[in-house]
């Protein structure tokens, strides 16, 4: 069993700054709810693959740390959670800010 003091319910937000690389793609930021169990974190935002979703996964180590992979409109974050909080950032393509709170 993996570690399970981050375990319960978060809320996640992303930022994405505009970007003239990726055609002109207008910014955003929205939010979705976030579960970890077991030590693993899972977000979702609307039905995978819809216009607009998001899906993360990936195990948090026990010193806070995470590789999450994320799929849907945005890249590979790099993470870190520490107590109620969580912060990271998309590393590839436009530079995407990531935050988690317990709830």
């Amino acid at each position: 069993m993996r570690e399970a003091g981050f375990d319960g319910t978060w809320r996640g937000v992303i930022t994405c700054a505009p970007h003239a690389e990726d055609g002109g793609a207008r910014g955003y930021t929205y939010g979705f709810p976030v579960r970890v169990k077991d030590g693993v974190l899972h977000a979702q935002r609307k039905a995978e693959d819809a216009p607009g979703s998001l899906r993360i996964d990936g195990p948090i180590q026990p010193d806070g740390s995470a590789e999450l992979i994320a799929k849907g409109l945005t890249g590979h974050p790099d993470n870190a959670v520490e107590g109620s909080k969580g912060v990271g950032t998309r590393l590839d393509s436009r530079k995407c800010d990531f935050t988690f709170t317990r709830d």
